[in-house]
Order: C-alpha cells, then sequence, then structure tokens
C-alpha cells in the first residue's frame, strides 16, 4: 500500500547550463506548522464516471499514464509498460482497440521504457533501449525511427517528451553510476538532454541522484511541462520548446532536510520516506485556474496542494482527513483521478473509507464489480 500512497513519484531537478537568465518564478513558502488540512473546495462537482471495460482482451495490469485526446477525438489511451500495450478506450469507456508492437520484428520493440503521444501529428511514441520508435495513431503502421546512440553522457534514457520537433529525454543516473561522474566533461553531468534536429542542449545537473523515474506533466496549455524539483529543493520548473525555466518556487520553511541524510538517501531510502522532513514535490495537474500537486511528509504520508494561479495562494494544502485517489491527468477545466477496483474494495472492506461520504468517490456504483476489473476515472470540476 505504501507504493501506491507514494504515487510512483520521485525526481529530480534543478535548472542546468540553459537555464532561463529571465526566470520569472514566484516564491510561495509552505508552512506546515500553520492550519494543515487538505479539504476539497464546496465546489468541488463530480462530471462523470467513467467505468473503463473489462473484457479478457482489455484488462490491465498496470495504469503508468493516461492521455485523454483532443476533443475531435474523445478517446482514452492508458499506457500498461508491465503488459507493454497501450489500450485505447472511448469515452464511455468501451474498449476500441490495443496498440500491441511488442517484439523483436523490424518496426517492433522490445521494451517501452515511456510512450508519449503526439496528437498534433497523430503518432504514438515509444522509448526502446536506444531509439524512439514512431506509429501512426490510428492505423498502428510503424513509421520509422530516431537513433539515440552517440549522445554524450548517461544516455540511458527512461523518460522523453516531444514539443514541436524538440525532444527531452531524461536519464535518472542511478547511485552506483556516481563514482563514474568523476571523469565525465562538465557538460556530460546532466540528467535532461534537449534534441534539436542535430543539436543537444543539457539542462539539470546532477547532484543527489533520483529515488524513482521522473515523470513530465503536461501544463494546461499542452504546449510544455512541469518537472518537480531536486530532492531537497522546491523550485518548480517548466520546459518548453526554447528549453528550461524557473516556474513556481513552494520552499517548506521548517523541517528542510539535511544535506547528510539528502547524501545517504539511496542507501537509507526507508528511513528517508519516513523521515519527519517534508519532501518530494510532484504530480503536477493544471487546469486554466488551479494547480494541484503532491509532497511526501512525516512517516511517508502523501500531502495535497491546490494552488490558485490567478489568486496566487492556496486555496487548500496539507494531510487530507479522506481518502485521495490519484490525480492522473487533467484538461483545462477538469482534473482526473483514477482508482482500481480491488484498492477501492479494500479500502471498504477493511472500514478505512465509506465513499457515500467521500467527494470523489461517492457517485461510484460498485454493483457487479470485482477486484480484477479494470480502473474507474472519476471526471471532477473544482470551481
Amino acid at each position: 500500500m505504501r507504493i501506491l500512497f507514494i504515487l510512483c513519484l520521485f525526481i529530480v531537478f534543478s535548472c542546468g547550463r540553459k537555464e532561463d537568465e529571465k526566470s520569472n518564478s514566484f516564491l510561495y513558502p509552505i508552512d506546515p506548522n500553520r492550519h494543515f488540512l487538505f479539504e476539497w473546495p464546496k465546489g468541488t462537482s463530480i462530471v462523470e464516471v467513467i467505468y473503463l471495460e473489462s473484457v479478457d482482451s482489455s484488462l490491465i495490469s498496470h495504469v503508468e499514464k493516461i492521455w485523454i485526446s483532443h476533443k475531435e477525438f474523445n478517446e482514452i489511451y492508458v499506457l500498461d509498460k508491465k503488459l507493454k500495450k497501450i489500450f485505447i478506450f472511448n469515452a464511455n469507456g468501451e474498449t476500441l482497440s490495443i496498440f500491441d508492437k511488442n517484439g523483436s520484428g523490424p518496426g517492433e520493440y522490445l521494451e517501452i521504457r515511456d510512450a508519449f503521444l503526439d496528437f498534433q501529428n497523430k503518432e504514438i511514441l515509444i522509448l526502446d533501449n536506444k531509439s524512439i520508435k514512431k506509429y501512426n495513431l490510428f492505423t498502428f503502421e510503424y513509421l520509422g525511427s530516431k537513433d539515440l546512440n552517440g549522445i554524450p553522457g548517461d544516455n540511458n534514457f527512461t523518460r522523453f517528451i516531444k514539443i514541436l520537433d524538440v525532444y527531452y529525454l531524461w536519464t535518472n543516473i542511478p547511485p552506483f553510476q556516481r563514482p563514474e561522474l568523476n571523469f565525465l566533461l562538465n557538460d556530460q553531468r546532466h540528467h535532461l538532454v534537449r534534441l534539436e534536429n542535430n543539436t543537444i542542449d543539457f539542462f539539470i545537473p546532477y547532484a543527489y541522484g533520483v529515488l524513482n523515474e521522473i515523470r513530465f506533466y503536461p501544463s494546461v496549455s499542452g504546449e510544455d511541462y512541469y518537472i518537480s524539483p531536486l530532492t531537497g529543493k522546491y523550485d518548480i520548473n517548466k520546459i518548453s520548446k526554447k528549453g528550461v525555466s524557473r516556474e513556481y518556487e513552494f520552499p517548506i520553511i521548517s523541517k528542510e532536510i539535511p544535506e547528510n541524510l539528502l547524501m545517504e538517501m539511496f542507501y537509507l531510502e526507508d528511513q528517508f520516506l519516513v523521515s519527519d522532513y517534508f519532501k518530494i514535490l510532484t504530480n503536477f495537474r493544471e487546469t486554466n485556474n488551479l494547480l494541484y500537486f503532491n509532497f511526501i511528509g512525516p512517516k511517508a504520508k502523501v500531502y495535497h496542494a491546490l494552488f490558485d494561479k490567478k489568486a496566487k495562494e492556496f486555496l487548500t494544502i496539507g494531510k487530507s482527513e479522506e481518502f485521495v485517489p490519484q490525480i492522473i491527468f487533467a484538461d483545462a477545466d477538469h482534473f482526473y483521478s483514477l482508482i482500481s477496483p480491488d484498492v477501492l474494495l479494500f479500502l471498504i472492506k477493511s472500514k478505512r473509507i465509506t465513499i457515500e461520504n467521500n467527494t470523489l468517490l461517492k457517485e461510484i456504483d460498485l454493483k457487479g464489480f470485482k477486484t480484477d476489473d479494470n480502473p474507474i476515472i472519476i471526471k471532477f470540476s473544482v470551481d
């Protein structure tokens, strides 16, 4: 359960060689010593509950990512890295098709390290070991690949995004590679690589390493992405076609993590997560007016924040007294949360929650549901 609550997060971040010199970030301190309780605003309302169809051919093992397509497509795409597939459902949750090109033949991939849907060019992009393979979004026809060999530094890429014709690729640089960094050139000591045609730029200088794989979070514009700060830091950066710039700063003004603990967090990971320090800002989901994110507090508990971008203040922040299903996507006006029936039924059976009184779960109909059914998506708005 702890892994579920930690939400597959953990990342490292700080701007690198080409950080925007004209950064206009704003500073919004988080003070956990003040009233610190997360509650959904009264204007929160459920727009729709979507039950992803559960037939044998489309059973999802693990949800890694979800995309809600543009209005003209009106489809839901679910990446399952474990099964190496992307499941496509319509707006009602009915199965449309399954993207599966796993194999060792021409135009196939051996693994999905990450995937990206390029709706503008109608392409599915798959990060395999040392290449990005391209497929038609509708017919799944193989369109070619982008070779990633020859990029200097640590190029064991685990995540990527594409903004127009620019690629950004992330590598974790795990702790066992630390000694090797001493022998690398300065431009090779970075987590993030920017590729535009034949031009290579480097961002996010290595510091303490990464506890878990990084994730890129789309902004409301869909043309740039948020990324979490370096563990122990609180500056929220945005990736655009041009480069990396600082967007927000949410410093936690008490219980900041001492450097000696950051240096040892890989080897003392459990102690680090349950420590009294507040850490790891992640899972940024943005609508026109709001920015939602998570961070980790004492005893590895998940905390929530809902920030009003226009008023430039937190609407609510802290640990929630009610269970909050994972917020996994957002569009201009809505957030989307997700919960698996096995988790929901366990929480109900163990009397940890009552869905009738839960802001986001109260409209779920559990009649006939089984533990191995596909996840439930709750679309909701916050006015």
